[in-house]
């Protein structure tokens, strides 16, 4: 028996109401709602959805504080209604009835609510940092495809302690359950700490591995709770946030704040543009991407490069398989149940070769008889050798 048909109308309008999200600002998925079945859709029309929406949707317009975009609307009929009705006019209920229907028109609309939604409620949780520079960066490029935050789609994953990477390894190997979640190769969302995070997935064709990364804001408190963008990544391959990871003179105790190199790469990667990989150069101590930044010292060089290679070939792109990124995750536990297995079987020999070791020395204590039971020439008992030893080895 379905219960939502014996249900009474205004229960079931309050219902949908406490289902509308308004903090991802995803007024599609909220529209969705509508089609969970035909009943729905009959009980709740678009006209009367948008009603809805403008209930949750709160404004502060000049004497208006915290007040609902619908009962705004009202009050605005009202005192139009008020001038129509002391006007020397003409036909007043006809101007009446053209007022209320054009007031309806110009506010319950998507357009206005997500216009409303975007500037009082997405854009709080989205760091200026962010929307200033790479607005830069594309009017700088002249790239085709603007950075829109707001149309990125909504992911609805709110674990902090994953996307801070400190959920645990076996979750870090599954990709916290990323798939769940998603099914784009970038994607938008909010954790449950209130933080506004971008989710990448991008390929290396040349390792042929697929890779998450969060770009995501915190707060440093030593800074007067300044926020600033960091990222997160599995096993640190974060191609976008590495190339950030040097000294920072704004914040020296922290690294890792994403900065223009980054944001560039950012952008050539949502364009589809040339997209090297990243990998540490133990001499210069910093990340570089690679066949992308240092092409130019290639070119100066005396090597020869063949003209005939394919250089648009991209080794770095978005990209998103369901199925191949669970090939990914497979791949990640095998390799994490191999290192076990070694670290156990390294350890056990480690011990081995330290319990032959100190029984060849009680063997000569016993021979020195000295009267030291438990100690050797050194003064170290044996569980102090041991763990002496198994550090030298390892």
């Amino acid at each position: 028996m379905n219960y939502f048909e014996t249900l009474p109308w205004h229960i079931f309008e309050k219902i949908i109401y406490e289902s509308i999200n308004i903090k991802e600002c995803d007024i599609q998925y909220n529209n969705n709602l509508r089609l969970v079945c035909k009943q729905w859709n009959n009980l709740l029309p678009i006209k009367n959805f948008f009603k809805l929406y403008a209930k949750k949707l709160k404004l502060n317009i000049g004497r208006f504080e915290n007040i609902s975009i619908f009962n705004y609307i009202k009050k605005i009929i009202k005192e139009n209604r008020c001038e129509i009705l002391k006007s020397n006019t003409s036909n007043k209920e006809h101007k009446l009835i053209l007022d209320e229907h054009l007031i309806h028109k110009l506010y319950l609309n998507k357009e206005f609510l997500q216009k409303v939604h975007i500037n009082k409620y997405a854009l709080k949780y989205i760091p200026d940092e962010l929307i200033i520079i790479t607005e830069h960066i594309i009017n700088e490029n002249k790239y085709a495809n603007d950075f829109d935050v707001i149309n990125i789609p909504v992911c609805y994953f709110k674990d902090s302690r994953c996307i801070d990477n400190v959920c645990g390894l076996d979750c870090a190997n599954n990709y916290h359950g990323l798939l769940n979640y998603t099914n784009h190769y970038i994607s938008r969302g909010i954790d449950d700490k209130g933080r506004f995070y971008l989710l990448f997935f991008y390929k290396d064709f040349e390792k042929n591995r697929i890779f998450y990364e969060f770009i995501y804001t915190i707060s440093l408190n030593i800074y007067s709770n300044c926020k600033i963008l960091t990222f997160s990544g599995y096993n640190n391959n974060c191609y976008i946030g590495n190339l950030s990871n040097y000294y920072d003179p704004i914040y020296p105790y922290f690294k890792r704040r994403i900065r223009r190199d980054s944001y560039e790469y950012a952008i050539r990667l949502l364009n589809f543009k040339k997209c090297g990989f990243v990998e540490y150069d133990n001499t210069e101590e910093r990340y570089y991407e690679y066949n992308f930044v240092k092409e130019s010292d290639i070119n100066d060089s005396d090597t020869n490069i063949d003209s005939n290679s394919d250089t648009d070939e991209l080794e770095v792109c978005l990209y998103f398989d369901k199925d191949e990124i669970q090939n990914n995750i497979n791949y990640n536990k095998q390799l994490y149940e191999i290192q076990s297995f070694n670290d156990v079987k390294f350890c056990s020999k480690s011990e081995n070769i330290s319990n032959d070791k100190s029984d060849s020395d009680d063997e000569l204590n016993d021979d020195n008889d000295n009267g030291d039971d438990d100690y050797g020439d050194d003064g170290l008992n044996d569980t102090e050798f041991k763990i002496i030893f198994k550090n030298n080895i390892i």
